[in-house]
């Protein structure tokens, strides 16, 4: 309980510092950034709202952490949940009523929503962790903490700003209704693979932390977890393949029903990915942290460089196909780099 609380203290503070810090810097640059990341167009309410949406995400993500940290699983998963599913019904309102912009503030306005209900759902379940994190903080959970930093700075950047890139790379070789159509097809996919995840993080990872020491036992469970997640992905993605029109019906409207044509390489997409996903969080527990920013990395550039390639000719879905081949080689990389843990006889080390 000590260590616990200490770590909590640590994090909370360290983190949300260094959020707040970077959603003042990015909010007094708004306009420049509107004009950097959104083809030219302005739009620095919207990039305000998605900066202070930074620590609103931080937030979010370590009062998740606090709760699987002392087994209350059920306020996670409702965290998560009902984050995601209130996150999509401030998203849709705001981009059917306000278009562009209004896609813009709803998708970052969704962090806001996460966040209070993780608040909501903190201050009912357990007043203790409020205390932990108001706790007295400490310098050698700090160093030890710090030593994740690469790996979340990396996966914490590269995500967005992959993402920012390929919208501009639209824009641009394409126009910005098929980016916007595009988009809410990605917004389907980024809630049930969040829905999804939610339960395997909460399992796997601590699982895998108990386990670390026994390699027979480590290799078992990431195989196992591999297959159980890869499998409960693709039974969901034959599902919405199968009801995609009727989906897009059902959330967003008519004049989004070119997503169905989007959904087929996307959702196979979604299968690799989660299958990559497996394996980069044990390359997390394992502390290998330049292998973990090897395949992120190498993932992204994929992704960027083959739909740039492409989308000029092909149009968006050029961007499902290089996030298809992005995951697949983030599968691969990964599966190198857990050689030793997943085939070979030798023993494999963690990394202080």
């Amino acid at each position: 309980p000590h260590a616990r609380r200490q770590l909590l203290a640590t994090v909370f503070r360290l983190v949300m510092g260094a959020t707040f810090a970077l959603a003042v810097v990015a909010a007094a640059l708004s306009g420049w950034l509107s004009r950097i990341l959104l083809a030219g167009e302005s739009h620095p309410v919207a990039v305000v709202v998605a900066a202070f949406a930074i620590p609103a995400l931080a937030f979010t993500n370590i009062v998740s952490a606090a709760f699987n940290s002392i087994g209350e699983l059920g306020a996670m998963v409702r965290i998560q949940m009902w984050g995601a599913v209130a996150g999509f019904f401030v998203f849709v309102p705001a981009a059917y009523f306000y278009g562009v912009e209004g896609a813009l503030i709803g998708t970052a306005a969704s962090y806001f929503s996460a966040a209070l209900i993780a608040a909501w759902i903190l201050r009912n379940r357990s007043a203790v962790l409020w205390a932990d994190m108001a706790s007295k903080p400490s310098s050698e959970m700090l160093r030890r903490t710090l030593s994740f930093y690469p790996m979340l700075l990396v996966h914490a950047g590269l995500t967005p700003l992959t993402l920012l890139i390929l919208r501009d790379q639209m824009v641009a070789q394409v126009d910005l209704d098929q980016a916007g159509l595009w988009q809410a097809g990605w917004r389907l996919s980024e809630i049930y693979l969040a829905i999804l995840m939610t339960p395997f993080s909460m399992y796997f990872m601590p699982k895998l932390g108990v386990l670390i020491n026994d390699r027979p036992l480590v290799r078992r469970e990431v195989w196992h977890s591999l297959g159980r997640a890869t499998l409960v992905t693709l039974l969901c993605a034959i599902g919405i393949m199968i009801t995609r029109e009727w989906i897009v019906r059902l959330v967003l409207t008519r004049s989004f029903l070119p997503v169905v044509e989007l959904l087929p390489w996307q959702l196979a997409a979604d299968v690799v990915t989660m299958a990559a996903w497996i394996l980069s969080m044990t390359l997390t527990a394992l502390m290998r942290s330049a292998a973990y920013i090897f395949c992120e990395v190498a993932r992204s550039v994929v992704f960027v460089a083959m739909a740039a390639w492409l989308m000029a000719d092909h149009g968006v879905v050029a961007a499902n196909w290089a996030y298809f081949a992005s995951s697949a080689v983030h599968l691969v990389f990964a599966a190198f780099a857990l050689r030793d843990v997943l085939w070979s006889t030798k023993s494999f080390t963690r990394k202080a």
